[in-house]
């Protein structure tokens, strides 16, 4: 972890598996639809609350998105921890491919332009845009407080930007092959001097 970071420790938990997930459709808060939890998705977020626990987190953020709220509320009710709500943290925008096919806007994104980047012209939001919202929140986040162990419930990319700019990476880092991928359901504590995961049996 980058020294301007290292004085609080990050609990990096991604959402459990939502309904949009099982359709494989796109989804964040510019949807006219919000997709809940599955079952499957409950069961692993109790899981992984479960071994939060153990962990003694002081507070939980969490995206405005219904799947990751729904996450952070159980982990919250199991912790007895307080818990707000950040727009900082919510799922990309994904614009005119809102309720449409993840592998679709993959396809499109290959051809027409790069994640890091987006499509402006679409309203897709990219890891750039991505990193800046990250980034904001650590800042204010660090600025506010010094000791804590904070659990941040969010969504694949967002995470992944915000756990390259803890270890002070460059921005899409994490989104290659090889590196970090927050399964649904699981968590990452980010820690000075070094990080530990869980991955739920549910989610596997």
């Amino acid at each position: 972890m980058v020294d301007k970071y290292t004085g609080n420790t990050y609990t990096l938990v991604r959402h459990g598996e939502a309904e949009n997930n099982v359709l494989g459709v796109l989804s964040s808060m510019g949807s006219q639809r919000e997709y809940a939890l599955t079952e499957r998705g409950r069961q692993s977020v109790h899981e992984t609350a479960a071994f939060l626990k153990q962990q003694s987190p002081d507070f939980l953020v969490a995206s405005p998105v219904l799947r990751a709220r729904q996450t952070a509320e159980i982990i919250r009710t199991v912790l007895d921890i307080p818990l707000t709500i950040d727009t900082r943290l919510c799922e990309a925008s994904f614009g005119s491919f809102e309720e449409t096919k993840y592998q679709d806007f993959l396809e499109f994104m290959r051809v027409h332009g790069t994640r890091a980047i987006g499509a402006p012209e679409y309203g897709v939001e990219g890891y750039m845009d991505i990193r800046d919202r990250v980034r904001s929140f650590l800042l204010s986040t660090t600025a506010a407080f010094s000791g804590k162990n904070i659990v941040v419930v969010s969504h694949a990319d967002t995470l992944q930007e915000m756990y390259a700019e803890l270890l002070g990476e460059p921005i899409g880092a994490e989104q290659s092959d090889g590196h970090w991928f927050p399964e649904k359901g699981s968590c990452l504590v980010v820690m000075r001097d070094g990080q530990h995961s869980f991955s739920p049996a549910a989610s596997r």
